[in-house]
């Protein structure tokens, strides 16, 4: 049995490579055409005439044979499969290829008016409106094999091919059918969601400590949360306390420095170990002090207004 894994995990291997190698192998033929057309281009003159001319436009039908044979060895390329070697090897490939087509196509626009001039416009045309439909589907077939990290790199390529091919066929009077394939926007927006989900978890992660932290800032002082708060927050080896605001609402007409008609606050102090009760304070034949505090809150005051 392991021998077996091993032998296929060989073969798919060398399918993998020999996939690679075809697709390179095809570039370098695509180069090829292209550099023998654009030589061709370079050296005529409109005293060639249209013979010259045909002798060129001849040439178009080896760029346009590369153009598919490429295309359908990308196509048989497993993406998945490719390792990081083999991609940057295609991309070297597909960039050193684009710069020879930029070439050509800017040559054909410099010569337009000679090649015009011997009668071959609109063969000129119909060939540069052909290759770049051939070139879509290339690109096309490109995009579904290369991994997110390279897509910006074969983009860019074809963008100046697709340019390219636009100012070409524009210098012969004509204009692009179609329209190249958009570049998989997958890439940008799965790495743009990364940070973003990573800043929504942060914020949620965060809410509940800074709702927390408020509400118990926020608390009034002497509420069970506040209470709480105080006495979480001691410091350890600390003696922690608790203090309660009491609000009186009423004294007896005997008591004269009462806190019901004063603007401070009568406040009261102790051990926050000790257990609270709830009693109201009573003072000698007057009113019962409504504050419904804590009973050594009360004492407190009942001390403040003997």
């Amino acid at each position: 049995m392991k021998f077996t894994a091993v032998v296929l995990a060989s073969i798919l291997s060398g399918l993998v490579a020999a996939d690679v190698s075809s697709v390179l192998s095809a570039i370098k033929t695509l180069q090829s055409a292209v550099e023998t057309t654009d030589s061709d281009v370079k050296g005529f003159d409109k005293s060639q005439g249209i013979n010259g001319a045909l002798s060129i436009q001849s040439t178009e039908a080896n760029i346009a044979s590369a153009l598919d044979s490429l295309t359908s060895a990308v196509n048989g390329l497993d993406g998945s499969s490719l390792s990081d070697s083999d991609v940057s090897s295609l991309t070297s490939a597909i960039q050193g290829v684009s710069s020879a087509v930029e070439s050509l196509l800017s040559d054909l626009t410099s010569k337009a008016s000679d090649l015009t001039a011997v009668g071959t416009q609109t063969i000129v045309q119909g060939d540069l409106s052909d290759l770049s439909g051939k070139t879509y589907a290339l690109e096309s077939a490109a995009y579904k094999v290369v991994p997110c990290g390279s897509v910006s790199a074969i983009s860019s390529a074809f963008a100046s091919i697709n340019s390219g091919f636009d100012s070409a066929i524009k210098a012969y009077g004509g204009s692009a059918s179609g329209s190249p394939p958009a570049a998989p926007q997958g890439c940008a927006a799965s790495s743009a969601a990364a940070p973003a989900s990573s800043a929504a978890a942060a914020a949620t992660s965060a809410a509940p400590a800074a709702g927390s932290s408020a509400a118990s800032a926020a608390a009034p002082a002497g509420t069970t949360s506040a209470a709480a708060a105080a006495e979480s927050a001691a410091p350890a080896g600390s003696n922690a306390v608790e203090t309660d605001v009491v609000t009186v609402t009423d004294c007896p007409a005997t008591v004269t420095n009462c806190p019901a008609r004063s603007t401070n606050a009568a406040v009261a102090t102790a051990p926050a170990t000790e257990e609270p009760s709830v009693a109201p304070v009573q003072t000698n034949g007057g009113n019962g002090i409504k504050a419904g505090i804590f009973g050594v809150a009360a004492a407190g005051v009942a001390a403040l207004l003997m």
